[in-house]
């Protein structure tokens, strides 16, 4: 089975064997056959013979490939893979500082991983810039971000909220609030060129057309080549601040219990009046003080004290409605302003003085508080004077001067003049004094004895006198008043208080003086005191005396004004055995109904009633009559300001057994008294 293998050779393979043949000929001649025979061996037979070699080869073909390949992962496809490893386990949303990958080789690989420690250095920094940014960008104000154009690129939630805009409403647009700030040729765009920065106050209209007021802040960002990039535009909501500084402005100038204005305010009308008329312009300050507002407020309590107030204020507005400026300028305390351009001051001082009288009038109304009837009294102080004087703060003090004065006064309206300042100032010094006079003891009592119709000493009334060290010994209507205005009265009490109980303990002590007894006049307002009835038993305790030769004299207007109390605290000092005596009787608002209701164990009638006795047969008839009540209502009678012989006569004969006045005894200090009583003996 031979197969033609070229053209040239034939050939057959028979068994194992490959034969090759072919005719030779030489210049036409055969000369014979050229045979090449190949053994043939199959590719299992080689296997099969050379199988050992062919293993060997494949096992160290094997080995090389292994350590080939591992040459090759560890100076190429490990750092690749390791690197690709790293960088899939980075979390680019939060880097730690310390997840670096770690640079081992000095070739193109180690070099490769620097790079990556180096862009994982600036993403991270740039990372922690953008939290912070995006941070900041989320804070309460509103934050804008604008392109060269001014065009909206970005807002946060605080714009949003504040505007009630949405992103998408003005993103790519120019708010129309800073059309209106930032123009070529306007003040903002200069600062802006100037500084690159603006800041000020705007108002700013939210989507449903409310207007706002806004605090503003423009910022430009300028790139590397000095040229304007982007606008940074952030402001905040003032309405509460507005508001608060609107509330403080108003709590500066004005009352917030009755809506008047303060004093503050008052004054800066009254300045701002000035130089309309130069030469003919006047004002007029009229100064209302409610007096004894303190015992209001303690009868009926603060609420009731607010009320009143209100009422007090509503009132003035409503009676003088052509009033320039009506103000609280205190507790209890009123002012009025008004001006005139007129060409005679007498013509404004007629005016004042009808407001005057009608202010009073109106003031002095009683009040419907709640279910009370509440009636004040006033006194008013008014000064009239040249708007253009320079000194709008003298003027107000002029009016204050003369509010004093009436009060110390006791008179419903004084104006002022130069002559009620140099009054106001000694008034003022005096009060100073006063504050020093018992600690300094210059306080003294003398003593006024009171007789019997035998013309027998039982008594004493206790009479307060100031030893001043300048103006010599001076009389109770020289400071008294002074005292009850100011409030001290409350300490010259207790001082007379004291004073009184340690001279009848030293009365007790002597034989001819043991049973006399010793009365004191108390103020309204250390009789308004809730323990005056308890600091009363503590003189009594302390200095150990009869409390029955202890008598407090109270006037009937001290006791009418709270009735109730008044029975109650009388009843507290009776209870202790002390006597209590109806002042100046027939003076005040006498009532045989008083007379009946309260307890009182001694009625003094009033020297007014005594001195025309000789020639007034009504007065004596008074007299006559209230003996007769105190015969009937158990209490005993008193009569003062006997001055004369037939003055004692005939109150004798009508039956008046105890007397007081300058015929039976002057007041005199204890020296003289004690004198007196040596000699007697």
């Amino acid at each position: 089975k031979a197969e033609k293998l070229t053209d040239k050779f034939q050939s057959y393979v028979d068994g194992g064997v490959f034969t090759l043949y072919k005719e030779a000929e030489y210049l036409g001649t055969k000369l014979g056959k050229i045979i090449l025979k190949i053994d043939i061996e199959t590719i299992a037979e080689i296997i099969k013979k050379d199988i050992f070699y062919i293993l060997a080869s494949f096992l160290l073909t094997l080995i090389l490939s292994y350590f080939l390949t591992k040459k090759v992962a560890r100076d190429f496809t490990e750092p690749i893979r390791n690197l690709v490893s790293f960088l899939e386990s980075i979390e680019f949303n939060s880097f730690i500082i310390d997840k670096r990958i770690t640079i081992g080789e000095k070739n193109e690989f180690g070099k490769l991983y620097s790079e990556v420690n180096t862009m994982l250095d600036k993403i991270e920094e740039a990372s922690k810039e953008l939290s912070i940014a995006a941070v900041a960008f989320e804070i309460e104000n509103a934050l804008m971000i604008t392109d060269k154009d001014k065009k909206v690129i970005k807002v946060n939630n605080a714009y949003q909220d504040i505007t009630g805009y949405k992103e998408e409403d003005v993103v790519g647009k120019m708010p129309p609030f800073l059309k209106r700030v930032i123009t070529k040729d306007g003040f903002v765009a200069k600062k802006l060129d100037t500084y690159n920065y603006w800041s000020g106050e705007i108002d700013y209209y939210k989507k449903d057309g409310v207007g706002i007021p806004i605090h503003l802040t423009i910022q430009e960002v300028r790139d590397a080549k000095d040229e304007i990039s982007h606008y940074v535009i952030s402001f905040i909501d003032i309405s509460q601040q507005k508001e608060a500084e609107e509330k403080l402005k108003y709590l500066k100038q004005y009352d917030p219990l009755t809506g008047l204005g303060n004093k503050d305010l008052l004054l800066e009308t009254i300045q701002n009046d000035t130089g309309f008329n130069k030469e003919y312009s006047y004002g007029a300050i009229f100064l209302i003080d409610i007096n004894n507002f303190k015992i209001i407020n303690d009868a009926y309590g603060y609420e009731i004290g607010d009320k009143l107030l209100k009422e007090v204020s509503l009132r003035l507005k409503n009676e003088f409605e052509d009033c320039d400026f009506i103000a609280r300028t205190g507790i209890g305390k009123f002012a009025l302003y008004f001006n005139q351009y007129i060409y005679k001051k007498e013509n404004f001082l007629v005016k004042a003085k009808m407001l005057a009288e009608h202010l009073v009038l109106a003031c002095e109304k009683d009040y419907d508080v709640e279910d009370k009837s509440i009636k004040i009294s006033v006194n008013v102080g008014i000064n009239i004077f040249e708007l253009n004087s320079g000194n709008i703060k003298e003027s107000y003090e002029h009016a204050e001067n003369a509010l004093y004065l009436a009060k110390i006064r006791d008179i419903k309206y004084l104006f002022f003049d130069k002559n009620l300042q140099v009054e106001a100032q000694k008034q003022a010094t005096l009060y100073t004094e006063l504050l020093n006079a018992i600690s300094n003891e210059e306080l003294t009592l003398f003593y006024q004895l009171q007789f019997t119709d035998e013309k027998v000493a039982f008594g004493a009334e206790a009479l307060i006198r100031w030893v001043h060290p300048k103006l010599g010994l001076l009389s109770p209507d020289k400071f008294i008043p002074l005292a009850e205005k100011t409030g001290f009265i409350l300490q010259i009490d207790n001082w007379v208080l004291e004073a009184g109980c340690r001279q009848l303990a030293d009365w007790q002590q002597n034989e001819t003086t043991k049973d006399w007894s010793l009365a004191i006049n108390v103020s309204a307002k250390a009789f308004a005191q809730n323990d005056f009835a308890k600091t009363v038993k503590s003189a009594v305790l302390k200095y150990k005396i009869e409390p029955s030769r202890l008598k407090i004299e109270l006037v009937e207007s001290i006791l009418i004004d709270n009735l109730n109390d008044a029975i109650l605290k009388i009843k507290e000092l009776q209870k202790l055995g002390v006597k209590i005596s109806l002042d100046d009787f027939g003076t005040g608002y006498s009532s045989l109904q008083y007379i009946k209701i309260l307890p009182i164990n001694q009625v003094k009638i009033d020297q007014s009633f005594v001195f025309d006795i000789t020639k007034n047969s009504k007065d004596l008839a008074i007299i006559d009559a209230v003996l007769l009540l105190g015969k009937a209502y158990g209490f005993e009678v008193i009569v003062e300001g006997v001055e004369s012989k037939e003055h004692f006569e005939i109150l004798k004969d009508i039956g008046c057994r105890y007397h007081q006045g300058y015929y039976l005894a002057k007041p005199q200090d204890i020296e003289t008294i004690n004198q007196m009583l040596k000699e007697s003996n």
